[in-house]
């Protein structure tokens, strides 16, 4: 219950801070935003995460805890207690994981095409505070055509090409609008969250792709990373 509870709080929260263009009878496109954050905070020289995602990624430091005026506990790593190599792994983490993908969907077409971008000014600030380094900003394209049933990665300098089945998950559903998907490792099944807007097409979501989605996809929580919707905009 308290779950429950607190995920729809969540949702409520954000869906309030979004900009969502209402849906109208008929568009030719969508334009849709949005925001990959990793799951990582650092805060007062502290690195906070979940415990599994510590044990992923950290397995051989120790994690301290610290209890919150809810009685709920948070667990971070100090920042002295990661070496030149951890710290290394910490910024690939930011720097892969921190990105907005920028969206428009061709309803003649049957086709997404994102432009993902990372550069923004909280990871470029944690760069040069943190990790005393640069940040190069960095962009790439997803194509993915839902006719054709492929998904093609474009970056500066390689391309990948695969298809929407081999890119999708199927959404266990609690009911109407939260659900979980799993993601499969060499080592371990991750459950994650999922909560659709039912007023959205089933057409907007994020890189994660679903294949049973009834409507749009607002927030999806992994292991490694939440992802955001920021706006909708419909196009005649």
């Amino acid at each position: 219950m308290k779950l429950k509870l607190a995920i729809t709080l969540f949702f409520l929260n954000v869906v309030a801070y979004a900009q969502i263009q209402e849906r109208p009878a008929d568009f030719k496109k969508i334009k849709f935003v949005y925001e990959t954050t990793s799951n990582y905070r650092i805060e007062n020289q502290r690195v906070y995460a979940d415990t599994t995602l510590l044990k992923v990624d950290f397995p051989t430091l120790k994690w301290s805890r610290s209890p919150k005026l809810d009685g709920s506990s948070e667990y971070y790593l100090p920042l002295t207690r990661l070496s030149a190599e951890h710290l290394n792994k910490l910024k690939s983490i930011l720097y892969h994981e921190n990105q907005t993908y920028i969206g428009e969907y061709d309803k003649v077409k049957d086709k997404t095409i994102f432009q993902v971008v990372r550069g923004d000014k909280v990871t470029r600030e944690i760069f040069k505070e943190v990790f005393k380094d640069s940040y190069e900003n960095f962009k790439y394209r997803i194509e993915i055509n839902y006719k054709k049933g492929t998904y093609d990665l474009y970056y500066p300098r390689v391309s990948y090409n695969r298809t929407v089945a081999e890119h999708s998950f199927k959404i266990e559903y609690k009911n109407d609008t939260i659900g979980v998907f799993v993601i499969n490792t060499v080592k371990n099944v991750y459950k994650n969250l999922v909560l659709l807007n039912k007023n959205l097409d089933a057409k907007i979501m994020p890189d994660e792709l679903f294949s049973n989605a009834t409507c749009g996809v607002a927030i999806v929580k992994s292991l490694r990373s939440t992802t955001v919707l920021k706006s909708v905009e419909y196009v005649n």
